[in-house]
């Protein structure tokens, strides 16, 4: 219906102004209007045929990363090219824009005031076409544009070339000014239907009302965060996560007492590659050993700022106090590296300092396992993550060992030399293990695994070196023998 709408706007404009246009230096007359418009269908069907080869996409070519309008005017010497990652944003059923998006980048903003939006796109080459399309996104998401059709508050597809905008200008090119409430939300689509690479101007500066947050960001909240140790405090309005910096230096951190608490680190919640903004900052502390009242400030960090908002209006004060508890601590150990020979395996605590708990062994859950200790009873990779409730967000830590039985590590440990002197220290070798004790003719002198007290036959055997032999079977049946050397010293 839009479509329509404009092409009659067109052919009015143009008998009003008495049967011609001029635009810049050229007189259109309604003839040649018309040869215009059918030259842009034509090339819309062309383009259509056509498959987009171009792969250098800029991130602001799709409408969740629109470029935010923090100034009133925004120079772009060299045209977008392509449509972006996401390339169907824009339904041309639904839309002016009868190619949907070609060569376009976004652009969003918040009105500060009730007032008017009024915007001149200027072609650098004023030959060239552009045209755009403004959406109304403050309850909507940028996925509904494809199919709501009344997001579109206005938008202008001429075939006319130079000047263009939403600024209530004369010409079909031009479209009146927008009308917005104070806090409403909208994206500005804007395509280089000429695909051309000389650029653009797009002015915002004839608006009544200011398009961009001016006051930096306020620090709201403080509370005591477990995940990432320390202090998280709430922001007024999101911040950019690329501003704070990853080593805290951000902010500093006091006791009750104004002694300083080393600042580890800070981490903005939420904030990735896909998530450039974030309303919370968890300020990560040295453990406290007692409930300990922190208030963190701010200052300049190392690098070069504090924490900047949408805009980078910077923050400039900070005085919020949470009360930190004492970290907790799971330590399920080192890895238990066990001896194959009489093998006794571990039962491992994760501590009664916790609400909850979920054993997993090589990554998969173990089903009704969900108390304090797990009895081990075989090799493998043991995780547990645990859970307290000392904060409104559940404190969630996990930790991991390794549980490993091999022959290898008896050899590690294995005692070469032991002395049966009777002096209760090292008078047996090797109690527990299956073995068979030789002497250097091959004759067997023990065979047991209660250990080997340096006898034959009930009399002491001299000193010497004599040879270990051990027959067992591993974790997954395997008979293995071993022969080792062992000294006998009195």
């Amino acid at each position: 219906m839009k479509k329509e709408i404009l092409k009659i706007s067109l052919a009015t404009a143009v008998f009003l102004a008495g049967g011609f246009m001029a635009i810049g230096q050229h007189v259109y007359t309604a003839e040649q209007i018309a040869q215009l418009e059918a030259a842009k269908s034509a090339k819309i069907k062309e383009s259509k045929a056509t498959p987009n080869l171009n792969k250098n996409f800029a991130p602001e070519q799709d409408c969740p990363d629109a470029i935010i309008i923090c100034q009133d005017i925004y120079s772009q010497t060299q045209s977008y090219q392509g449509s972006g990652n996401q390339p169907n944003e824009i339904n041309p059923g639904l839309s002016c824009l009868d190619d949907g998006e070609m060569n376009d980048v976004w652009y969003i903003f918040t009105a500060q005031e009730t007032g008017i939006v009024n915007f001149t796109i200027t072609p650098l080459n004023p030959l060239d076409d552009y045209d755009w399309a403004v959406f109304n996104l403050s309850n909507a998401l940028c996925s509904e544009i494809f199919v709501n059709p009344a997001l579109e508050v206005a938008c202008n597809f001429s075939a006319l070339t130079g000047q263009t905008g939403a600024n209530g200008n004369a010409g079909a090119q031009n479209s009146p000014t927008i009308n917005v409430l104070a806090g409403e939300t909208f994206v500005i689509n804007v395509s280089n239907f000429s695909s051309t690479q000389s650029g653009y101007t797009i002015d915002f500066t004839a608006s009544t009302v200011t398009l961009y947050d001016t006051l930096p960001p306020v620090a709201i909240g403080a509370e005591y965060v477990c995940n990432n140790y320390g202090v998280r405090i709430t922001l007024d309005e999101p911040c950019t996560c690329s501003t704070i910096a990853p080593d805290g230096s951000d902010f500093a951190a006091l006791n009750a007492g104004g002694v300083t608490i080393p600042v580890l680190g800070a981490v903005g919640v939420g904030c990735s590659q896909n998530n450039r903004y974030t309303t919370q900052v968890d300020i990560i502390i040295a453990s406290q050993t007692q409930a300990t009242a922190v208030t963190v400030a701010l200052q300049v960090g190392s690098d070069g700022n504090t924490i900047g908002d949408k805009c980078l209006n910077w923050m400039v004060d900070l005085n919020q106090t949470a009360t930190v508890q004492p970290k907790p601590v799971l330590d399920l150990g080192p890895a238990q590296l066990l001896c194959l020979f009489g093998v006794s395996y571990p039962l491992l605590d994760a501590t009664n300092e916790w609400e909850s708990f979920q054993w997993y062994r090589n990554g998969l859950m173990l089903q009704g396992d969900s108390q304090q200790t797990y009895q081990v009873n075989s090799t493998g990779v043991y995780s547990v993550i645990v859970n307290n409730k000392q904060t409104n967000n559940p404190c969630i830590y996990s930790d991991t060992v390794t549980v490993d039985v091999s022959v290898d590590y008896c050899l590690e440990g294995l005692p070469n030399a032991f002395s049966p002197n009777g002096d209760g220290i090292n008078d047996t070798y090797l109690g527990g293990a299956d073995m068979i004790i030789l002497n250097r003719w091959g004759q067997t002198l023990y065979e047991g695994n209660a250990g080997w007290d340096g006898t034959h036959n009930g009399s002491p055997v001299s000193n010497g070196t004599y040879y270990v032999i051990f027959k067992f079977t591993d974790s997954q049946g395997g008979q293995h023998t071993m022969k080792e050397p062992v000294t006998l010293i009195r």
